[in-house]
């Protein structure tokens, strides 16, 4: 049962996570563009980013951990080392650049870039997207 109530809180806090993304790439980001105008993302980010985006990754980057440690014995031989090496790289470059743009570029900058924060905006979403497929291909055995 605790494993199966990490996992909801896991997949809902992965919804969260990647919904946002997929919301600003899809929506927030274009009209940023097109309109020349960094406000659009930087607002969305103020309202939503520090308030959702970052608890619901630490509570999905938790729950996993977590969940691995019960279901495999902290990623146990049945899981393969390419597999292993990758989630990890996946993940690791996510907060990287989540943090480096959030303190670097917005957090300490007059004056952020567009196209730098559209960059890691696209960079991050695919990330994002990489670890959902990731989780589900683990979780189905398809590895």
């Amino acid at each position: 049962m605790v494993y199966e109530a990490l996992q909801l809180l896991h997949v809902l806090a992965a919804t969260v996570w990647v919904g946002g993304h997929l919301i600003i790439a899809l929506s927030y980001l274009p009209e940023a563009v097109r309109r020349g105008n960094i406000g659009i993302l930087l607002e969305f980010e103020k309202r939503y980013g520090a308030k959702l985006g970052v608890p619901s990754l630490l509570v999905a980057g938790i729950t996993g951990l977590a969940m691995a440690h019960s279901y495999t014995g902290w990623f146990s031989a049945t899981w393969p080392i390419g597999i292993k090496i990758v989630l990890f790289a996946v993940i690791v470059l996510n907060m990287v650049i989540a943090r480096r743009e959030l303190h670097k570029s917005i957090g300490t900058s007059s004056n952020p870039s567009l196209m730098r924060l559209a960059v890691h905006i696209v960079i991050v979403t695919a990330a994002s997207i990489l670890l959902v497929i990731m989780g589900w291909t683990l979780r189905m055995g398809i590895y």
